[in-house]
């Protein structure tokens, strides 16, 4: 009789053929969400060099050196990086195929003394094709960021398929080290490769070996490799940073506790696997409630009937168990007993998704091989058709976004969204100062007197002396007593005194006259004078001319080492012009001199760069150093704690921003974004229109309002604000696509 199952060659062809077409739609994704804090505001992935750079202090230094590769590939342009996502997807379906394949053909040999090659080749390949094109994994592959879990996947799957080649080698020890290779490659990416020493011991024990006996004769050294530096890591970091071994326990929940995140966890099982047969809804944002424990009960009596199953079969060692325990041991590290703040999230079904697909394939091939083979291709062609339509999702945030805010309970969803903030670009210039006192013996104790701000008592000593040193002195009292025009008068009468005629340029400065303040101030008779090349220095940035300010600003440091101001301003035109580097180590420099101009200036350049729990120390001391009275301070403050989380804290700077320095378009548009994140929608769109009422071309409250309109359903007139803000910034890809779905939706 003909052989109707399709050969291997077959499967592999329409392994990567239909998830290529499934997932074809993801190559006009965009950044979304996590992508911008972690790959487009993350500038260490600028730099190759070392590997471990761009991971900013995280433990997935892999992960972070894939991304890095793809900036320097394309840049932010997001098509490499779907690209390399989809090289993973597929390179992993492949590995699963295989090892499949391997497995069920030595399994089947071993139990039967002979293999029907072609039906376990099926199921093999089945299982591999519906999870490839499985809309359940689309997270882990178009968004981005989530490269995390499909990278450690492909290694994961690795491990097996090495150990299934290992078996029947003469090289088997080159496969081991692929296997440790891999395993500590997974773990350098996302630590849910913490069980896979465990799950492939049981592999191995249940499936390949004839027992613990020849297991441990055979491949004790692979397992060795795996398990003792574990073992040696966890008693060093107890021992010398138990904190770092604590904080991988501890999770990152806020609002609830590690005996919540236990209870609710059976409830989030059983709806992956409803997602499994069913796949809708498919959302970013699930808001999935924590669960009391009058809800929790039948799900918990349910999912550890299924564990107490699976550990008997265990005991008895039962080939099927070890598909139960793949899926519970992959999810085991996410679902169980360390409380992350998302209680629900799809990207952490996409390794154990092979689990219950299996199952499915296994059950179907009882079916008649024509039968079997129409059922497969409906169902794979109707799960690549959903992958496909849920990849288009990814195509905006806003399309992907608007699929979850009907959806999900989530009170803070919008938080979610990628709200766009005005920032205070910063680079906050120090202005004029007035020149040191210049006198003989016979006025010191004037000076001193001008010192202590006794100004009526300089003036009374300085009655009846006309030199140009005491016409300078008395200018300086009139200063401090705010006369100014009797202050310009004096030092008027003394400019042929070098210092004098600084004091006279800024007196004309600040009097509305620049254009004499800088022929006072250029050609200066002592050119050794740092004031003079200062003030200049200072004038001419503050006019924006950066080039001649800069070289007149590192003549004055070089005549006056270490003075605060100079640097401050030094380090201002380094941010304007874009050379960052020397800007943080300028500001850096006169911080350290206690200078409090720069301490804002390098928070706000901390906030710039996206470096917002580095920003919030230095305007916390800004603020406390100004009384609490400090607007910008406080404005940017409540960026840096809007953007780690503290939402209602960044509300309360906000209002002291708009009370102390008045409601500005940027401070509505800013407060406007805050009052979308907690979810009140009436508030944030009168802000969004008070904003646009003050500034109609504000490109940030034009993109908040569109994105806001089209969300409560009126993409309509959210066209026009998109429009808007599309015309301002025409290369913004974001801003491009959110317009295009506002266009979609209202065409409908």
């Amino acid at each position: 009789m003909r052989n109707t199952e399709p050969r291997w060659s077959s499967w592999v062809a329409l392994i990567l053929g239909l998830g290529l077409l499934a997932y074809l739609p993801s190559f006009d994704g965009v950044f979304v969400f996590d992508d911008l804090q972690w790959i487009v505001d993350n500038d260490d992935l600028h730099r190759l060099w070392p590997p471990w750079a761009a991971a900013r202090g995280t433990l997935r230094p892999l992960l972070f050196f894939t991304l890095a590769i793809n900036h320097a590939i394309s840049g932010l342009a997001p098509w490499s990086y779907h690209l390399m996502n989809l090289g993973i997807h597929l390179t992993t379906a492949l590995l699963l195929f295989g090892s499949l394949r391997r497995l069920l053909r030595t399994w089947h040999s071993s139990s039967h003394g002979h293999g029907q090659g072609s039906v376990e080749q099926s199921i093999a390949g089945a299982t591999a094709l519906l999870w490839a094109v499985h809309p359940l994994t689309t997270q882990a592959v178009t968004y981005v960021i989530q490269r995390g879990e499909s990278l450690a996947s492909l290694l994961y799957v690795l491990c097996f398929y090495g150990l299934l080649r290992s078996i029947d080698s003469n090289r088997h020890r080159l496969w081991w080290g692929v296997i440790v290779l891999s395993w500590w490659g997974a773990m350098a990416t996302k630590l849910i490769a913490v069980t896979l020493p465990v799950l492939l011991f049981a592999f191995d024990w249940l499936l390949l070996s004839g027992g613990f006996a020849h297991l441990w004769q055979r491949r004790r050294s692979l397992y060795l490799a795996l398990g003792v530096p574990v073992l040696i890591g966890v008693v060093i970091l107890l021992f010398m940073a138990p904190h770092l071994l604590a904080a991988q326990v501890r999770g990152d929940a806020e609002a609830f506790g590690r005996l919540d995140y236990l209870i609710t966890q059976p409830g989030v099982i059983l709806h992956y696997l409803r997602l499994v047969v069913w796949p809708r809804p498919l959302l970013i944002d699930h808001g999935w409630p924590v669960s009391s424990w009058a809800l929790a009960l039948v799900p918990l009596a349910l999912v550890s009937s299924a564990l107490v199953a699976i550990l008997i079969g265990l005991i008895r060692r039962r080939a099927w168990s070890f598909v139960g325990l793949w899926f519970v041991g992959i999810l085991a590290p996410t679902s169980s007993w360390v409380p992350l703040r998302d209680l629900l999230v799809e990207h952490r079904m996409y390794l154990p998704l092979v689990a219950p697909l299996f199952v499915l394939v296994w059950l179907g091939a009882t079916l008649p091989a024509r039968g079997r083979l129409w059922a497969l291709a409906a169902l794979v062609g109707s799960l690549a058709l959903m992958t496909a339509a849920r990849n288009q999702d990814y195509h905006s945030e806003l399309s992907l976004f608007a699929s979850a805010a009907h959806e999900t309970s989530n009170t803070r969803r919008f938080y979610n969204l990628q709200l766009e903030f005005v920032f205070d670009e910063g680079g906050v210039l120090d202005g004029p100062l007035l020149c040191a006192l210049e006198t003989g013996p016979a006025l010191r104790p004037v000076a001193r007197r001008i010192q202590q701000a006794d100004t009526d008592g300089a003036l009374r000593d300085l009655e009846g002396i006309r030199t140009v040193s005491a016409a300078n002195l008395r200018g300086l009292a009139f200063w401090l007593r705010g006369q100014r025009q009797e202050a310009a008068s004096q030092w008027t009468q003394a400019q042929n005194l070098p210092t004098a005629r600084v004091n006279l340029a800024i007196a004309s400065w600040l009097g509305g006259d620049p254009g004499r303040a800088e022929q006072l101030l250029v050609n200066p008779p002592d050119p050794t004078l740092p004031e003079a090349h200062y003030n200049l220095g200072a004038l001419w940035a503050a006019q924006g001319k950066l080039a001649e300010a800069r070289v007149l600003l590192q003549q004055a440091l070089a005549l006056r080492p270490n003075w605060a101001e100079a640097l401050n301003n030094l380090g201002a035109i380094a941010e304007a012009n874009g050379e960052m580097a020397e800007a943080g180590q300028r500001y850096e420099d006169a911080i350290a001199l206690e200078h409090p101009t720069s301490t804002l200036n390098r928070g706000l350049l901390h906030i710039r760069q996206r470096h917002y729990r580095e920003a919030l120390p230095l305007l916390d001391q800004v603020i406390r150093k100004s009384g609490g009275e400090h607007p910008r301070a406080s404005s940017a403050r409540s960026v840096a704690r809007y953007f780690t989380g503290e939402l209602y804290e960044a509300v309360e700077d906000l209002r002291k921003a708009r009370r102390l320095g008045g409601a500005t378009a940027a401070l509505d548009n800013n407060l406007g974004c805050l009052n979308l994140a907690l979810g009140d929608l009436r508030q944030a769109r009168s802000l969004f229109e008070q904003a646009l009422a003050k500034d109609p071309q504000q490109t940030a409250a034009n993109h908040n309002l569109g994105k806001l309109l089209v969300i409560v359903g009126q993409p309509g007139p959210a066209v026009a604000h998109l429009q808007r803000a599309a015309d301002r910034r025409p290369d913004d890809k974001v801003l491009a696509a959110n317009l295009r779905e506002a266009r979609r939706l209202a065409s409908r």
